[in-house]
């Protein structure tokens, strides 16, 4: 080793270690895909994120779930996520690679457009992930579901059913 100072200057004997090193890979995001209308669970109320980890890791590390809103302006989403604190984070064990997100976490606005994205981390700092742990952005524009039909009616008339309900403008079919 040399003097940082004086690169000339010797100031302890060379010697060799073995260094193993491998860089994780960040998680793939997997659903609800990219620029997808997305449309919860109309029971349970609830958008189901799934990713998955590239590279086999042995040492324990945890994911983090975020959320954005994104404005309705021409900002990147590398921007956004960068830059703005997201509306809702949830930390998980590195076994688990999805989140059941229930949409009463957050106030999310039918027609909104959001973007998602997990990090890996390891809070010990043995692993090193690629980009930060950070996967790419998804973006997805929330729908909530149709309200339930009201007014039902049904009739037999001459052996035959007919069925008759208000119309609502949140149905389309």
């Amino acid at each position: 080793m040399f003097d940082r100072r004086n690169f000339r200057k010797q100031i302890s004997n060379f010697a060799t270690i073995p260094l193993y090193a491998a860089i994780v890979k960040a998680p793939e995001l997997r659903a609800p895909k990219n620029d997808e209308l997305y449309e919860t669970e109309q029971v349970t109320n609830t958008i189901n994120f799934k990713w998955f980890q590239q590279s086999i890791v042995t040492s324990p590390f945890k994911y983090r779930f975020e959320l954005f809103e994104i404005p309705n302006n021409n900002i990147s989403l590398y921007t956004i996520a960068e830059s703005t604190k997201p509306i809702f984070t949830q930390e998980l064990t590195s076994i688990i690679k999805e989140y059941s997100f229930n949409v009463n976490n957050v106030n999310m606005k039918i027609g909104q457009k959001y973007a998602w994205r997990v990090v890996a981390f390891d809070e010990t700092n043995i692993l090193t992930f690629a980009n930060n742990g950070k996967s790419e952005i998804f973006t997805f524009q929330y729908k909530s579901p149709a309200p339930p039909i009201t007014g039902f009616t049904c009739k037999v008339v001459n052996n035959e059913f007919r069925f008759q309900w208000d119309a609502n403008q949140e149905h389309t079919s």
